[in-house]
């Protein structure tokens, strides 16, 4: 397994998501590992002792509100609960 993405991320609770989806926009400017991501394939999506199977959606910065230094991955609320993902405004 090759671990591709670490650290924060900003991840967006969205509702047109597949549960079986992820869409991520590489919106950080200067090397950002999720850039790498090849659109389409299949990967483990993890935090902790949580695994799921998903889909990767790559988009390199198409729907950055705003942001050149966060990365964003789109998820299902589905996902979202599965992995103890809330929406929080700071």
């Amino acid at each position: 397994m090759i671990l591709l993405v670490r650290g924060t991320v900003i991840v967006r609770i969205n509702r047109a998501v597949p549960d079986n989806v992820v869409f991520v926009d590489g919106c950080a400017q200067g090397g950002s590992s999720l850039l790498q991501i090849p659109n389409g394939i299949t990967a483990i999506f993890q935090r902790r002792t949580v695994r799921k199977r998903v889909t990767i959606n790559a988009e390199a910065g198409q729907n950055c509100p705003g942001e050149q230094f966060n990365n964003f991955l789109d998820v299902s609320p589905a996902t979202a609960r599965m992995f103890g993902l809330v929406n929080r405004r700071f």
